[in-house]
């Protein structure tokens, strides 16, 4: 998957035999892709998840948690809303670590795989 990110320059997604869609890794990540992942590890399992959420969907408004497992929650951030990411990686620094229980958190942009996956659905 990365060797096609990298080197080419057309990608082309075949299913059943045919063509499903072709183009630039830029326009199938910006037309099959869902935007940001954001990864966050929770102190504990019993840091609340509605908390962590409001505090995502305050400043990310179409922010969807798509996983909650032990301690650890994903999150999809729509790219439409990426002007206000800075003011939740703020609050994720400070409100985040010293009330709710965030040990740590990243984000990650949409991956051709997350984009193949997505097609071939």
């Amino acid at each position: 998957m990365d060797e096609a990110d990298y080197l080419g320059d057309r990608i082309g997604v075949m299913g059943d035999g045919r063509l499903l869609t072709c183009g630039s890794s830029l326009f199938l990540k910006s037309n099959f892709g869902f935007g940001y992942g954001l990864t966050l590890v929770k102190e504990s399992s019993s840091v609340s998840t509605q908390e962590v959420t409001a505090l995502i969907q305050t400043h990310v408004t179409g922010a969807t948690l798509e996983g909650d497992i032990s301690k650890e929650l994903k999150y999809i951030l729509p790219t439409s809303e990426i002007k206000n990411f800075e003011g939740l990686f703020q609050d994720l620094e400070t409100i985040g670590k010293e009330k709710l229980g965030i040990e740590s958190y990243g984000v990650s942009l949409t991956t051709l795989e997350d984009v193949f996956l997505r097609i071939g659905e």
